[in-house]
């Protein structure tokens, strides 16, 4: 008596159209979890600065001459220029060290861009993140987005960029 053993060709064939069937299905749907969750990150980002600024505008500690103070280049807020390859206007951009030196963070998110340090080397070493974080004149935090890891590598774009985050 002869018995076989195994699967044939045609059981084989179903079984490997089955796995292709789902993973036709599965894989583009695994490319868009990436980037939602990559602007989740960047809005996370957002919300916590928020919250930081807030906290530290607020706080009657850091009133200088009595008028409040974002932690920002000027101390106060304002939407950032960029044109013919350089800032025009620049004082909006948050320096995370005032927040943490004040508690209010405890570390500046990786997003945090160059625009976002006090000095060239600040310690912690932080500022080789994508986006420079500012405060506009009605207190939002934003970000202009900016390629790197080279400081000046072209125009920078307001808010999130698919794919760039941190």
């Amino acid at each position: 008596m002869r018995r076989d053993s195994g699967f044939t060709l045609v059981e084989i064939l179903v079984v490997l159209a089955l796995i292709a069937v789902l993973a036709l299905v599965v894989v583009p749907n695994l490319g868009g979890l990436v980037e939602r969750g990559s602007e989740q990150g960047y809005n996370s980002d957002q919300k916590g600065i928020q919250a930081a600024v807030d906290s530290y505008y607020t706080d009657p500690a850091t009133k200088v001459g009595g008028q409040r103070q974002y932690p920002s280049k000027n101390g106060s807020g304002s939407s950032p220029t960029y044109a013919a390859g350089t800032w025009s206007s620049d004082g909006g951009f948050l320096y995370f060290d005032k927040i943490i030196d004040e508690g209010y963070m405890s570390d500046a998110p990786a997003s945090a861009g160059y625009q976002n340090r006090v000095v060239a080397t600040p310690t912690p070493a932080f500022g080789a993140g994508s986006y420079n974080w500012y405060v506009d004149t009605n207190g939002k935090v934003k970000a202009w987005y900016w390629p790197t890891p080279t400081p000046t590598p072209g125009t920078p774009e307001p808010g999130f960029k698919a794919g760039a985050f941190p």
